[in-house]
Order: C-alpha cells, then sequence, then structure tokens
C-alpha cells in the first residue's frame, strides 16, 4: 500500500476487503511501514460511497409561504385555519390537510373551495368533509347565532 495515498483511504474497511478477497494467501506490501497498522486500524463509518443527508425539506421564498398560506387564512377563521397545515399545491389550487382527520381541503387564491375531483364546492361542504365528525366549525356557529343553524 501506498503511504503516501490519502489518508482516509487506508482504513480497516480497505484492510477488510482487500483481506477477504484472498483465496490462498494475503501480502500486504508498503513504502511506510512504520504507520500502517495505525492507518489500517482508522474506522471508517460510512455505509456509502457518497455522503446521503436527510432531505430538509425545500425552502420556500417568502412569497411563495404566503401564497400557500393566503387563501386558508382569508377563507377560514383562525380556530378552524390552526387546524390545517399546508401539503401542496396544484396550479392555484392550495391543499390543506387536517391535522386530526387527515382529511384535505382545497382552496384557490379567491377564496373559492373545491372537492377532491376538481368541482367547486361551498365552504361549509368542504369544512364538513375535512373536520372530525361531529365537531362544530366557525361556520356552524356563525349559522347558529344568526338563527339560520340546521
Amino acid at each position: 500500500m501506498d503511504g503516501e495515498t490519502a489518508r482516509n483511504l487506508v482504513n480497516t474497511r480497505l484492510a477488510y476487503v482487500a483481506i477477504s478477497r484472498a483465496s490462498d494467501d494475503a501480502r500486504i506490501y508498503t513504502n511506510d511501514a512504520a504507520t500502517i497498522g495505525q492507518r489500517l486500524a482508522v474506522e471508517i463509518t460510512k455505509t456509502a460511497a457518497i455522503e446521503f443527508r436527510p432531505l430538509a425539506g425545500r425552502v420556500y421564498t417568502p412569497a411563495e409561504i404566503e401564497r400557500h398560506h393566503a387563501p386558508i387564512r382569508e377563507a377560514l377563521e383562525p380556530e378552524d385555519g390552526a387546524q390545517f397545515k399546508w401539503k401542496g399545491e396544484t396550479g392555484v389550487v392550495q391543499t390543506y390537510q387536517h391535522v386530526e382527520t387527515g382529511r384535505n381541503i382545497h382552496i384557490d387564491g379567491h377564496g373559492q373551495f373545491y372537492r377532491q375531483d376538481g368541482k367547486p364546492t361551498d365552504q361549509e361542504a368542504a369544512l364538513d368533509r375535512s373536520m372530525p365528525a361531529g365537531r362544530a366549525h366557525s361556520q356552524d356557529e356563525l349559522e347558529n347565532s344568526l338563527g339560520l343553524g340546521r
């Protein structure tokens, strides 16, 4: 082994691979016998030839964040909107997922709600479908306070 080889290339993994491939015997030739033992003892914990780092997710610009969150902020009361997290967008329609039910609502930049099949729907129907069964939302409370409840 060449003693001039980059320090991070000579390690226990190299030694294991080199020795384990031998069929009859193995010999090590080096131009630096004084340090070869120490260099082969270096433990490398990488499991791949390249570094894998978990994706932290895409970083959105402030304008993109505003575009994602403006429809729900403008269309719903704060207590209802707080129950949803932005999930994605298709064209101008933003999709939000309810944190408890996992069901989605879809809203465009003009406050129009959409069903899963892309057909327009009203706010109350969208909230009834996405929020937990039996739980009132602000639209229901507003209608009840106006004497319009079901």
